[in-house]
């Protein structure tokens, strides 16, 4: 039966997976394929790789560490090597470890994304482009212009480094703006 629709030019019935029918000349049959194939959700879609995520960007609802929460996370950090200091001064050893105390103190706490005294006040320091945690190298080059800040305030020029974010939107200092980052509220951090 299948040969004879064939030879009088109908084709047959077309399987639900298989290869489409062959007409004359190798050609699909007309009407081919039928209504309802293939089924809906066949062949299944993937997204390109990639696609659908969006980068990670800083939010614009995060609300800035501004200059009084800043100074009172500075002045707990101070407070606490002003302490260390003192004790360790006591000792010829605890003389040798002081300046690599001081020298290190914030690097390494900002590398980690706060220093206790930003912990304190719910601080937390991120990059300034995606809102991501700082790594090494921009923490150092943050302290390095923090240094380079401090010896400029014996002309005055560095105090208005360590006041700039009371005038500037999102309250970032000049080693903030070298640096690429700045200070949020860790609240509304959720990374």
């Amino acid at each position: 039966m299948a040969d004879d629709q064939q030879q009088f030019g109908q084709a047959p019935a077309p399987q639900p997976w298989g290869p489409p029918p062959q007409g004359p000349a190798g050609y699909p049959p007309t009407g081919y394929p039928p209504a309802g194939y293939p089924p809906a959700g066949y062949p299944p879609q993937f997204p390109a790789p990639g696609a659908g995520i969006a980068p990670p960007t800083l939010q614009t609802s995060f609300e800035y560490g501004g200059f009084w929460i800043r100074g009172a996370a500075n002045y707990i950090d101070f407070s606490a090597l002003y302490f260390a200091t003192i004790l360790l001064a006591i000792t010829v050893v605890g003389l040798i470890v002081v300046p690599f105390l001081w020298l290190g103190y914030f690097p390494f706490f900002w590398s980690r994304g706060q220093t206790p005294g930003q912990r304190i006040c719910g601080l937390r320091l991120v990059r300034e482009r995606d809102g991501m945690p700082i790594d090494a190298g921009m923490a150092i080059l943050r302290f390095v212009v923090v240094i380079g800040e401090v010896i400029l305030s014996v002309f005055l020029i560095g105090i208005l480094a360590f006041i700039w974010p009371a005038f500037e939107s999102r309250k970032r200092a000049w080693h903030d703006i070298a640096a690429g980052t700045v200070l949020i509220h860790a609240q509304l951090y959720s990374r």
